[in-house]
């Protein structure tokens, strides 16, 4: 299978475009996320940033998955469950303020695993696809903006697939989720895990 066109930006930012041809109006941000809560970005223009989990929040590698697979469906072992469409928790618009999320990259097997994914599926969508070197170095959400801007990209919707935890909240957090008894209760609901 030969994937779309690869480009690397700055030190760390990789794009994987979907069409060599066009230019995406759309882009999937894969990366792993947290926050410390000291930092703020503005949104720029024309972009609106779509976020998946709430402030403070994990996102689970199976939601990246339902994201960029384009389906309801998720495999749990042997079984499937159909699950709600996975919808943006929250839309921000150009200029608004957000926090500067610290993004790092994911281990060469399961980026790889998302990127075949989003190839897969990629008559399915327009999106293009940013991500993080997967030997390169720590970035952030504002430095990803600078990136975009100075090379003249101009995405109208950025799909942000990252968790949003914050560090000084995780704990908490993970004892919420241990509570559950497997991934599959927190996911589809049936336990609340926040």
């Amino acid at each position: 299978m030969q994937l779309p066109l690869k480009s690397v930006y700055g030190d760390n930012w990789v794009l994987h475009k979907n069409n060599a041809r066009g230019i995406a109006k759309q882009a999937f941000v894969v990366t792993h996320g947290s926050h410390d809560d000291s930092s703020f970005t503005t949104v720029p223009a024309p972009a609106a940033l779509y976020f998946y989990v709430m402030h403070g929040h994990i996102m689970y590698n199976i939601e990246i998955n339902q994201l960029l697979n384009f389906q309801n469906r998720i495999r749990f072992g042997r079984r499937i469950v159909v699950c709600a469409p996975k919808d943006p928790i929250s839309i921000l618009g150009k200029g608004g303020l957000c926090w500067d999320y610290e993004l790092s990259p994911w281990k060469p097997q399961d980026m790889e695993e998302y990127i075949q994914l989003w190839h897969k599926r990629r008559n399915s969508h327009t999106a293009d696809l940013l991500r993080l070197n997967c030997n390169g170095p720590s970035s952030t959400l504002n430095s990803l903006f600078a990136i975009l801007t100075e090379h003249g990209f101009e995405y109208e919707d950025l799909y942000l697939c990252f968790c949003r935890s914050v560090h000084t909240f995780l704990p908490n957090i993970w004892q919420k989720r241990q509570d559950a008894k497997n991934i599959e209760e927190v996911y589809t609901n049936k336990y609340p895990a926040f």
